[in-house]
C-alpha cells in the first residue's frame, strides 16, 4: 500500500532523486563512458560560469549567475566552499537576501557605521578637547554651524588613548583620524589659548627641553606620568602615598649633568610702577604674570622637573577623575536627578549702532554681566542651556545666587520630579570656591526643598565646557543685532532684544537692584573659612549638612558614600552688623549713575527704565532712580 502511495505522490509531483542518490546510482551501475561523460559536463559548466562571471562587468548579471548557484542545496551538502573556490565568488555573495525579483546583497556596515559614535563622544570629551568661547570661533560644514573644539594633544597620541580605552575594537589610525568631528580641530598659530593650565605649560617646555637633550624618551606629559607610577587611575599613586612608587624618580638617559641649557617659565612676578593719582605720583607694586627664559645646568633642569612632576601628579589625577566624573553622572543618574555645569562668560561690552569717538574710552564702555550654563534631567537627556544677564557686575556668591535662583526655579517647576541637584563649575576662590558659596549653597538647597545636592568643582585650569560655548552663542545674537541698526545700551535692553529673537537659550533679566539686596542679606554674616578649601573638589549637603572630600564621587544610588575620605563639616555662622539702607542706597547710585563732565552739579534728576517681562506673564516695570551728584 505504502509503495502505491509513493508512486501515486512521484507521478502527482514528479519527484526526483536527490543529488546524493543520482551519484551513489552513477557510480553503482553507471559505465565509465557514462561516468567520463557525467563528469565532463560538470567541468564544462564550472568553466562556462566562472569565465562568464569573470567577463562581466555589471553587477546586476554577476548577481543572476550567482543566483545560479548560491542556493540552499550547495549549503546542504556542504559545497559552499567548493563553489566559491571553483566559481570565483567571494563570501559576500553569500550573504544575500531577496527582496522582490531584486538580488540584494547583505549590506556592509563600514567602520564609520559601526565606529563612528564611540570616536565622536571620545573627540568632544573635555579631558580630549576643550571648548572655545569665543564668538567668531565657529565652523560650518552642510549648513550645520558648531562651536569649536581644540584637540589637547597629538592625533597620534589620542589614538593611543582611544584603543586603550576601547580594547574590544580593531581601527587604524587613518580611519581614526577620518572620523574626528569635522568642528574638533588642531589649533593653530591665530588660535592660540589664553587659558592654558600653567602646572600644563610649565611641565611641558621642562619635558620637551629634556626630550631634545636626549635625557628621557618621550615629551608627552602622559607617558611621563605613567613611568614613575604604579597606575595613574590610583590615588593613592597619584597622590604620592603608595609605598611601592611614591620614591620613583624620572628615568633618564646618561648625560653631562654639567652641560649648560635654558627653559622656559611661566613665572608670577612684583613689579613697582610710578602711579599717577589725583596730581600726584604714587609707587605700586604690581603682580605680573610673565613667561622668562631661565638657564643653568642639566642637573638643574632634572632636579626642576621631578620637583614639578611630584605635584603634577596630584593635578592631572584630579584633572581626569572630575573629567570622569562628570562622563559617569551624565550616563547613571536617575530620573530625579539633574546636572547643572555654570560659569560666567566674559563681561559683553554694550554698543551702540552708531556713536561718537569719545564713547569708546573709558567708563563709557558700559559692561554686563553674562552668567551662563547648561542642565541635564535624567540619564542621557539632551541638554538645555540658559544665561542671565544683569547690569550688576558682582560675581560674588551672594551676586551668583541671584543669578542663579531664576534657572533653578525654572528647572524644578518644569522637572517637579527632580529632588536631587549636582552642580559643576571651575573653582576660583573669588567665586565658587569660598564659604559664602559654600553656606548659600547649603540654605538654598534646604529652602528649596532638595534631599541632596552636590557641587563639583573641576580641576583649576580644566573648567571649560558648553557654558562657555553658550555665552559665546548669546553675544554672536546680539552683535548681529546691533549690526541691523539696534542699540543695546544695558542689559533689560539686551534681554528684550534676545527674547525676541526666541533663542533657545533660556535667558533671564536680573537687576542690579536684586544682586544689591541679595548682597545686603549676606552682609549680615560672617563665616569662618573650611580648612584646606584649595584641596576640596566635591562639596555635599544633605538637608542641610554639609560634608566635603578631595575628589568627586557618584558610586552610590544616594550619592553619599564615604569614599575619598567624605568629611563632615559645620560652618560657624555669627551675626554682624548689616550696611544701613543709606549706604545701601549710595552703592547703588555710585554703581548706576553715569556722570556728565559737562556739568558740576545741578538738582537732582530721575530716570525711569520700563523692563517689561516677554518670559511669560503680566509685564513688569522696574524703577531706577538715578540721582545726579
Amino acid at each position: 500500500m505504502y509503495k502505491k502511495r509513493l508512486q501515486r505522490e512521484k507521478a502527482r509531483n514528479k519527484l526526483t532523486d536527490t543529488p546524493r542518490t543520482k551519484t551513489r546510482l552513477l557510480l553503482r551501475h553507471a559505465t565509465s563512458k557514462e561516468v567520463r561523460k557525467t563528469l565532463t559536463f560538470h567541468h564544462a559548466v564550472v568553466d562556462s560560469i566562472r569565465s562568464k562571471y569573470r567577463e562581466t562587468s555589471e553587477e546586476r548579471k554577476k548577481q543572476m549567475y550567482c543566483r545560479l548557484v548560491t542556493s540552499g542545496i550547495m549549503k546542504q551538502y556542504r559545497l559552499k566552499t567548493m563553489a566559491q573556490q571553483k566559481l570565483g565568488f567571494s563570501a559576500k555573495r553569500w550573504q544575500t537576501k531577496m527582496q522582490g525579483n531584486e538580488f540584494v546583497r547583505k549590506p556592509y556596515k563600514s567602520a564609520s557605521t559601526r565606529y563612528g559614535n564611540r570616536v565622536e563622544e571620545f573627540f568632544v570629551r573635555d579631558d580630549v578637547s576643550r571648548m572655545t568661547a569665543g564668538k567668531k570661533q565657529t565652523v560650518t560644514r552642510n549648513k550645520n554651524k558648531q562651536q569649536k573644539r581644540f584637540l589637547n594633544d597629538s592625533i597620534k597620541n589620542l589614538y593611543v588613548k582611544f584603543m586603550a580605552e576601547n580594547t574590544d575594537i580593531k581601527l587604524s589610525c587613518s580611519t581614526f583620524r577620518r572620523l574626528k568631528p569635522f568642528w574638533v580641530v588642531c589649533p593653530k598659530e591665530t588660535d592660540r589659548d589664553t587659558c592654558q593650565c600653567r602646572m600644563h605649560e610649565n611641565l611641558q617646555y621642562l619635558v620637551t627641553k629634556l626630550k631634545e637633550e636626549h635625557v628621557i624618551a618621550a615629551d608627552c606629559l602622559e607617558s611621563v606620568v605613567e613611568s614613575v607610577v604604579c597606575n595613574v587611575n590610583s590615588k593613592s599613586c597619584m597622590y604620592n602615598e603608595c609605598a611601592k612608587c611614591r620614591d620613583n624618580r624620572l628615568p633618564v638617559e646618561s648625560h653631562d649633568q654639567n652641560a649648560e641649557t635654558s627653559w622656559t617659565q611661566w613665572k608670577v612676578v612684583t613689579e613697582s610702577r610710578n602711579i599717577k593719582k589725583r596730581g600726584q605720583n604714587e609707587i605700586k607694586a604690581v603682580t605680573l604674570t610673565v613667561k622668562e627664559m631661565q638657564t643653568g645646568f642639566l642637573s638643574d633642569l632634572i632636579a626642576e622637573c621631578e620637583d614639578q612632576l611630584q605635584r603634577f601628579k596630584t593635578h592631572y589625577f584630579n584633572m581626569r577623575h572630575q573629567y570622569a566624573s562628570y562622563r559617569d553622572l551624565r550616563n547613571s543618574m536617575g530620573a530625579n536627578e539633574a546636572l547643572i555645569h555654570i560659569d560666567f562668560a566674559e563681561n559683553y561690552v554694550a554698543k551702540l549702532a552708531s556713536s561718537v569717538q569719545s564713547a569708546h574710552f573709558g567708563a563709557s564702555q558700559h559692561q554686563i554681566t553674562l552668567h551662563t550654563g547648561v542642565y541635564y534631567v535624567g540619564p542621557n537627556s539632551s541638554p538645555a542651556t540658559f544665561c542671565s544677564v544683569s547690569d550688576s557686575l558682582e560675581h560674588s556668591p551672594p551676586g551668583i545666587w541671584a543669578f542663579m535662583r531664576p534657572a533653578i526655579d525654572s528647572l524644578l517647576k518644569t522637572h517637579a520630579n527632580v529632588n536631587v541637584l549636582h552642580f559643576f563649575s571651575d573653582g576660583p576662590t573669588s567665586q565658587y570656591r569660598q564659604k559664602g558659596n559654600f553656606y548659600l549653597f547649603a540654605q538654598l538647597m534646604l529652602e528649596k526643598g532638595i534631599q541632596v545636592a552636590t557641587w563639583n568643582f573641576h580641576e583649576a585650569g580644566h573648567g571649560k565646557g558648553i557654558p562657555d560655548a553658550v555665552g559665546a552663542s548669546v553675544k554672536r545674537v546680539a552683535d548681529s543685532i546691533v549690526a541691523r541698526g539696534k542699540d543695546i545700551p544695558n542689559a533689560g535692553v539686551m534681554y528684550q532684544e534676545l527674547v525676541a529673537t526666541d533663542s533657545a537659550v533660556r535667558l533671564h533679566y536680573i537687576s542690579e537692584q536684586e544682586v544689591l539686596s541679595a548682597v545686603e542679606s549676606y552682609s549680615a554674616v560672617k563665616l569662618q573659612a573650611i580648612a584646606g578649601t584649595m584641596r576640596i573638589h566635591q562639596l555635599i549637603t544633605d538637608s542641610g549638612e554639609l560634608s566635603h572630600r578631595v575628589v568627586s564621587c557618584f558610586c552610590s544610588e544616594n550619592r553619599l558614600c564615604n569614599c575619598y575620605g567624605r568629611k563632615n563639616v559645620k560652618m560657624h555662622v555669627s551675626a554682624v552688623a548689616p550696611r544701613s539702607v543709606a549706604m545701601k542706597d549710595s552703592v547703588a547710585a555710585a554703581r548706576t549713575q553715569p556722570t556728565d563732565i559737562s556739568r558740576d552739579g545741578g538738582d537732582q534728576t530721575g530716570e525711569v527704565l520700563e523692563l517689561a517681562d516677554q518670559s511669560g506673564g503680566d509685564q513688569t516695570g522696574e524703577v531706577l532712580e538715578l540721582a545726579d551728584r
